[in-house]
């Protein structure tokens, strides 16, 4: 079954992002709330590329996902 080419990367985002919940540190509730909307953004994205491999995903949401997978590094998903 043909796979989305950015699917395996932003499933990889996702787990990145699951995890720093769980284990991030403490944050305001602006940091909090806007890591919510991500989050869900990301799995919206997830269902429409689940649903399409054709879906266009944008030069500007890629450099975002890039950025947010810096940001939401923990240490233990350095360490992998």
């Amino acid at each position: 079954m043909k796979q989305h080419k950015h699917l395996r990367q932003l499933l990889k985002l996702q787990s990145r992002l699951e995890l720093w919940e769980q284990l991030g540190p403490s944050v305001t509730e602006d940091e909090w709330d806007d890591f919510t909307i991500k989050l869900n953004a990301l799995r919206d994205l997830i269902q429409l590329c689940h649903s399409s491999t054709e879906h266009i995903i944008s030069k500007r949401e890629l450099k975002q996902f890039n950025r947010d997978y810096k940001q939401y590094r923990t240490h233990k998903s350095i360490t992998k």
